[in-house]
């Protein structure tokens, strides 16, 4: 094929918008690896009871320390309030919300974990405190006795 002095620099000039087209969209493509995946700070409250059994359908309470600070253990007022699944679970999914985890506490917070629960007419809670940093996954077990 031969080319005029004319046509050869139109030539030219559409392969290479052709070539730079091809070469933006392929550098723009999505990068799947990243999807889903925003890292979050969790924990589980795993409910026993004296003989090891999950303990379902309890409700558990978590403060973060300056709302425990304030208000104690007082389920009005928690942060967070979860019950227990059928294996005694409580999965807090994200406790990473209002600012917990900020630059001024050096992305470090400690929550609390309260249950309120009758045992032989008595009335009880148990409490547990958990420190995190941001992104942690932590768990931790009460045992209802």
């Amino acid at each position: 094929m031969q080319f005029d002095k004319k046509s050869k620099p139109l030539f030219m000039t559409k392969n290479l918008i052709l070539f730079l087209i091809l070469g933006i969209v392929t550098a723009c493509s999505k990068d799947d690896s990243s999807e889903n995946t925003t890292p979050t700070t969790t924990a589980t409250i795993i409910l026993k009871d004296a003989g090891g059994n999950a303990v379902p359908n309890v409700e558990v309470y978590a403060y973060e320390e300056n709302n425990w600070i304030l208000n104690n253990d007082n389920p009005s007022f928690a942060d967070f309030t979860v019950t227990s699944n059928s294996e005694g679970k409580a999965i807090f999914s994200n406790i990473d919300v209002n600012d917990n985890f900020n630059e001024s506490n050096n992305y470090y917070n400690n929550f609390k974990f309260s249950v309120h629960y009758t045992l032989d007419g008595s009335d009880i809670a148990k409490i547990v405190a958990i420190p995190f940093n941001k992104n942690d996954n932590k768990t931790a077990t009460l045992i209802l006795n």
